[in-house]
């Protein structure tokens, strides 16, 4: 899909499926007499992610550069957290209520003692046993999760099972936030969720919504003319090395500005400075 990449991509990466996420800086030219001077980071800079699948369509959203040290802050957080994890199940330091888990259907990726500190989770669990067990003859490994789930059961009946959350982790989200539309006279009025599902194989699930208006006389009109969804996920390599280029991009840009701006600080304050009134004795 090199076609459909960006000449000023900070970073991106593509699906067997023909889908591809894009990270591109959103920039503008520094103007010194609309921002204070040494505020080189404005708000108006900001990140923009592209999503573009199969079909061809593009979904857009970004977030504000002063942002990124929050999500960079979370992404650590997720990190420590699964290392932990992994390091409870390597040393067998949980059951196997804990450690083993679905790897297909509606509860792939959670375990037995997950499945039960949901709502309806017994009924849920009891369901999954009696298919794994009408079909342990065609799938053999089907055993393993049945033991898993009776050592929930059985956990479940005597008070110990330990409260286990199924919920992902929020990174970050923003509301509805607006941008212009990739078509001319539109308007495309977005979200952004990142979340970290620490059970999948990608835990970096990256979701945004595009509401497209057509503008009017400078305004959106009140219907939207098209609305897309779509996730995409990334594993902890690809997800880390997608915030290191955004940060080391906007030190770059930081840089880059420090200095004119300094030099525009300094000419400001002398003119200040050589009209002010002399101080009293």
């Amino acid at each position: 899909m090199a076609e459909n990449r960006y000449l000023d991509e900070l970073f991106g990466t593509a699906r067997s499926n023909d889908t591809c996420l894009c990270m591109t800086p959103n920039l503008y030219v520094f103007d010194f007499n609309r921002e204070y001077p040494l505020m080189v980071i404005p708000d108006t800079l900001r990140l923009r992610l592209t999503i573009i699948n199969k079909g061809g369509n593009r979904l857009q959203a970004q977030f504000d550069a002063n942002e990124l040290m929050l999500i960079d802050r979370k992404f650590n957080l997720c990190v420590e957290k699964m290392m932990f994890e992994k390091k409870d199940e390597k040393e067998g330091e949980s059951s196997i209520a804990y450690t083993t888990r679905f790897y297909s259907g509606k509860l792939k990726g959670k375990s037995p003692a997950e499945v039960l500190n949901e709502p309806d989770g017994w009924n849920t669990l009891q369901a999954q046993y009696d298919w794994l067990k009408e079909n342990r003859a065609k799938y053999p490994n089907n055993q393993k999760l049945m033991d898993a789930i009776n050592a929930a059961g059985k956990l479940y009946k005597s008070g110990t099972l330990e409260q286990v959350s199924t919920n992902n982790i929020l990174i970050y989200s923003n509301e509805y936030r607006y941008m212009m539309g990739l078509e001319r006279n539109t308007r495309n009025c977005y979200t952004l969720k990142i979340e970290c599902a620490s059970t999948e194989k990608n835990p970096y699930i990256i979701s945004m919504t595009n509401n497209i208006y057509r503008m009017v006389n400078g305004k959106p009109e009140d219907k939207a003319i098209n609305t897309m969804s779509q996730s995409f996920s990334l594993t902890e390599q690809e997800f880390s090395e997608m915030l290191e280029k955004g940060k080391r991009f906007v030190d770059g840009y930081t840089m880059m500005n420090l200095t004119p701006a300094f030099k525009y600080y300094k000419t400001e304050k002398e003119k200040v400075m050589n009209n002010a009134e002399p101080a009293l004795n």
